[in-house]
């Protein structure tokens, strides 16, 4: 199983995969790295990521993109009303006021909401990442989201990746997986001394701003802020208004009327601004913008950058509010790390470092960097993976308080039910308990505190979650109030949950007095002591204690949270795989649609060429003919059938094809095949009858049964060979290529069997076994000093004549040597 981490970002999306070599980023189909965040709907089927955006263009109504703005919001909350204003398809509002989504699905108005259309794509990033890891199952994954979103938000975003058949193990801020990704390969790191960086992301329509804190083996995130409606489509925009007001004044047409030619120019605008980075001055060409009139327009880096001030400017409202919260002075940072695409652009680099008065640090990847770090975290989460240790602390933007009021009532609730219980900045997860009084059932709901310090997107909800305790006793026995215990949390996704209720109950438990000491043995002159007479009561002991204890026990709670029911979220899973399943179907049927309209016309075009010599006149206009009828069929009454009818089509007319077309192969290649079966038995034929001492040990039958085999061999092949040059081409061959390449085969394996049998050892020849020498000869200190010096001038002349030899070999191999390179 794999640990990936996605980035799902409004525009583009990216996975990255944690392996044993470090983190990859995965290309898609086409090899891109980046995966278009769209999903489209035909008259047939879906089209999701890069074929939603090749019929982007002649399908822009029912081509969803932008779902990240949409998700876990209320119909009328101002980001989703800004939002519906900018985009091409239909946003209306549906039960308990979510956002749906209209669109023509197989010739019907369906409706899909933001999360049924956010696990569309998540499937599709899992299949993709899945086809790149080889078929190897994704199941762990962790998800990168903007650290402004909401418990809604959230849940909602969570929702979509269990209907995707994922396993979020984290839904990460998007700076702490930025942060994460920087940290983790820093080697210099200290125990004590910290290092503080500020990161600033500027994404599609987002900018995130965060300082974090990095001590060796940790960071610690202190302070974020965020501008979620300024990012790189802000900058293209003022493009795209300047030349609509120059294309209004010069050619006469206002583009903004114009669905399809709006998005062509904010097309052409994004990739004229991207071509600003580098050059003083660039072009934007348009041709049959709209009525058939071509448009042309030009600008300058300087005029673009005068333009882009305002949005600069408002880059550093959140850049002021993360220092001031972090207490860190901007002089004191260690670095100032840019990321996001929109970071690339050459007015935000030259009004950050202007500000900062440093150059900014871009070491890593701007798109890539919220993807690699989640990879990375889902690597620390998983149990499958392991990864050096480095703590991750994160913190929630808003503050939570809880309220409540009595069951069943709509009583207004008053300032003294209220309770803080995260504050701003509070670190995740992070448990909390809640001590309640009550005498009465309860109403208990989770809230926001909407603050000037971290504002809440307007319209966005301020209720979590609604808590109802049924059970609550009335009264103690003593007339006082219930005490409650209620514990909660912020889990690691940064979603609150609730986890238990307890109700704290006095109780009384008798213990018994302890039982008197055992007596002793008298010691000597002691007396013992009597037992009582009959009729006489022993002293009774003391009565039994009382004590009172807390018993904490357990009541039910019915909890109602912005997350979908089980029951739904199977509903919903069911639903999309039966939306894949007929993606599959489709696809599939177009596919065979268009191998019967290539075959018809590989065909058509052949049969009277290539193949005319393999087929006689009745069978070339029968073919003819059947390939002529398939096509007007194709075209028409065969436009729209099955998958299964085509299949049948495509059978029919290869039933008449495929003989030809085999005729014609097995004359292309029987010639090679020939030649190859004739080569074999030359050349076993050889070794049969060769006096290489390598085949001496094989014995003579041996030899002479692979002669045998050779001519049997060759008088099979000549006489099929003169069937079949006596054959008509328009025939089927007799003598086939399968059975000259199992003849070749069949006639090596008999062959080698025996020539490459190996030469048998060698007999044993046992040494004689050296003669002892006389005692006289074993001692040379008791020969003479005569035969002594006879047998050391000996030794010294063989040395001699050996250095003699030597020399003599390597002169005359060095003059070889000399004499063949000269020529």
């Amino acid at each position: 199983m794999s640990v990936v981490g996605i980035d799902f970002g409004n525009s583009n999306s990216i996975i990255a995969v944690a392996q044993k070599g470090g983190v990859d980023v995965i290309t898609n189909e086409v090899s891109n790295r980046q995966t278009p965040t769209m999903v489209a709907f035909g008259d047939k089927q879906r089209e999701i990521g890069e074929p939603a955006l090749t019929q982007y263009a002649r399908n822009i109504k029912n081509t969803i993109t932008n779902i990240k703005r949409f998700i876990g919001l209320k119909y009328k909350s101002e980001l989703v009303q800004n939002e519906a204003k900018k985009v091409p398809f239909k946003v209306r509002e549906i039960e308990n006021g979510e956002v749906g989504i209209d669109v023509m699905f197989k010739g019907e108005l369906q409706t899909f909401t933001p999360v049924a259309l956010t696990a569309m794509i998540l499937q599709k990033l899992r299949q993709t990442s899945e086809a790149a890891l080889e078929g190897r199952a994704v199941k762990d994954v962790v998800l990168g989201v903007p650290g402004w979103w909401t418990d809604q938000q959230r849940n909602a975003f969570f929702d979509a990746a269990k209907i995707a058949g994922l396993n979020p193990l984290r839904l990460m801020n998007e700076i702490t997986a930025i942060a994460l990704q920087y940290g983790i390969y820093k080697t210099n790191l200290s125990d004590t001394e910290p290092i503080h960086v500020m990161f600033v992301d500027v994404g599609t329509t987002t900018t995130s701003v965060g300082v974090v804190e990095f001590l060796k083996g940790k960071l610690k995130v202190l302070s974020t802020a965020y501008d979620y409606n300024l990012g790189g489509r802000d900058f293209d925009d003022i493009l795209v208004k300047h030349f609509a007001k120059e294309f209004k004044d010069k050619y006469k047409i206002d583009v903004t009327t114009n669905q399809r030619a709006l998005i062509r120019v904010e097309t052409a605008c994004e990739r004229l601004k991207k071509i600003l980075n580098s050059v003083p001055q660039g072009q934007l060409s348009i041709d049959s913008l709209m009525n058939d009139i071509d448009v042309k327009g030009n600008m300058e880096r300087a005029a673009y950058q005068e333009m882009c001030k305002p949005l600069c400017a408002r880059l550093l409202v959140p850049i002021k509010r993360a220092l001031e919260e972090s207490k860190i002075p901007q002089e004191k940072l260690f670095a100032v790390e840019i990321t996001g695409g929109s970071t690339r652009l050459t007015p935000v680099q030259n009004y950050l470092t202007e500000f900062f008065k440093r150059e900014l640090s871009k070491t890593m990847n701007f798109e890539e960097a919220v993807a690699r770090g989640c990879a990375l975290q889902c690597a620390m989460l998983s149990p499958v993976f392991k990864v050096r240790d480095f703590a991750v602390n994160d913190i929630s933007l808003y503050p939570i308080r809880i309220s409540w009021r009595a069951a069943g009532t709509d009583a207004m609730i008053v300032e003294s039910d209220t309770m803080e219980l995260f504050g701003r900045n509070s670190s995740i997860p992070c448990p909390k308990m809640a001590t309640l009084y009550s005498t009465q059932a309860l109403e208990v709901f989770a809230e926001y505190v909407n603050t000037p310090e971290a504002p809440l997107p307007a319209g966005s909800e301020l209720t979590l979650a609604k808590m109802v305790l049924p059970n609550v006793p009335q009264k103690e026995k003593d007339g006082k109030p219930a005490t409650i215990k209620l514990k909660v949390k912020l889990d690691l996704h940064g979603i609150f949950r609730s986890e238990s209720v307890q109700v704290l109950e006095p109780v009384e438990e008798e213990v018994p007095a302890s039982p008197p000491a055992s007596p002793e043995a008298p010691k000597e002159g002691e007396k013992k002591e009597e037992a009582p007479k009959e009729g006489e009561k022993k002293e009774e002991g003391k009565a039994e204690e009382k004590k009172k204890k807390v018993k904490a026990v357990s009541i039910p709670l019915e909890l109602t949270t912005s997350a979908l029911s089980e029951k739904v979220i199977n509903q919903m899973i069911e639903f999309e795989m039966q939306l894949a399943a007929a993606d599959k179907l489709a696809f599939e049927t177009a596919d065979r649609k268009n191998a019967v309209e290539s075959y018809i016309y590989n065909m058509r075009s052949k049969i009277n060429e290539s193949l005319s010599p393999f087929a006689t006149e009745d069978t070339k206009t029968k073919f003819s003919k059947m390939l002529e009828d398939a096509e007007s069929w194709l075209y028409g009454e065969g436009e729209d059938v099955t998958k299964s009818i085509y299949v049948q089509k495509l059978d029919e007319l290869k039933a008449v094809g495929d003989p030809i077309e085999r005729r014609f192969w097995e004359n292309e290649n029987r010639y090679d095949s020939i030649i190859g079966l004739r080569s074999a038995i030359d050349q076993f034929r050889m070794a049969a009858t060769s006096q290489d001492p390598k085949y001496d040990h094989i014995e003579a039958e041996e030899k002479k049964k692979v002669l045998e085999m050779c001519d049997s061999t060759e008088k099979w092949l000549n006489g099929e060979l003169s069937k079949q040059d006596s054959l008509p081409k328009t025939v089927d061959p007799i003598l086939t290529v399968s059975a000259l390449l199992g003849k070749k085969a069949g006639l090596e394996k008999f062959a080698t069997s025996i020539l490459n049998k190996p030469k048998p050892p060698p007999p044993k020849v046992e040494t004689p076994k050296p003669e002892e020498k006389k005692p006289e000869e074993k001692n040379l200190k008791k020969r003479s000093p005569k035969k002594r010096w006879k047998q050391k001038s000996l030794q010294k002349k063989k040395k001699k004549w050996i250095s003699i030899r030597l020399f003599l070999f390597f002169y005359f191999y060095v003059q070889k040597k000399i004499y063949s390179s000269k020529f």
